[in-house]
């Protein structure tokens, strides 16, 4: 079983990706029970779902999937989340200020979805990370981010 990473830090205010993203999709779904736990929902509950591809100057870095409780921002899909940092939203348009964040890291690799997006081969290692962030305290998180980043190492030979 490959090795988790657990990290507390605050919410990034500006986060090392270009503003927005590729939305994939953004539409409820029924949350699986990890998820639900995860959001302090019920069993069953039907959270939005928000899949986007991330990018660093231009080059696809990351495939995030973002769970939000509908009653935090119950608009979310109407917002324009091709330009703006969905923070940023959470925050200007829903009233939700982040406060912390916990996340968790293990390596991973590409599957046949994730390597379309990143332009990686298949099974390329990658690194998946977990977040959640809480808005008024560790026992109410507001959002569930899990992405798989495609994180390349350079090395050079002199």
């Amino acid at each position: 079983m490959p090795t988790k990473f657990k990290l507390r830090c605050p919410p990034r205010r500006f986060p090392p990706f270009d503003a927005g993203g590729r939305v994939l999709s953004c539409r409820r779904v029924r949350a699986v029970n990890d998820v639900a736990a995860m959001l302090k929902l019920d069993a069953g509950a039907v959270p939005s779902s928000l899949e986007r591809l991330r990018f660093t100057e231009g080059w696809p870095v990351s495939l995030q999937t973002s769970f939000i409780p509908v009653a935090i921002c119950p608009d979310l899909p109407r917002h324009d989340l091709r330009m703006r940092h969905l923070i940023d939203v959470m925050r200007d348009e829903c009233g939700v200020q982040p406060i912390s964040t916990v996340e968790y890291i293990e390596p991973t690799v590409a599957d046949g979805h994730a390597a379309k997006a990143l332009l990686v081969p298949v099974r390329t290692p990658l690194f998946e990370i977990e977040r959640t962030t809480s808005s008024t305290s560790e026992t109410s998180p507001s959002t569930t981010v899990r992405s798989r980043a495609a994180v390349f190492i350079v090395t050079e030979s002199i």
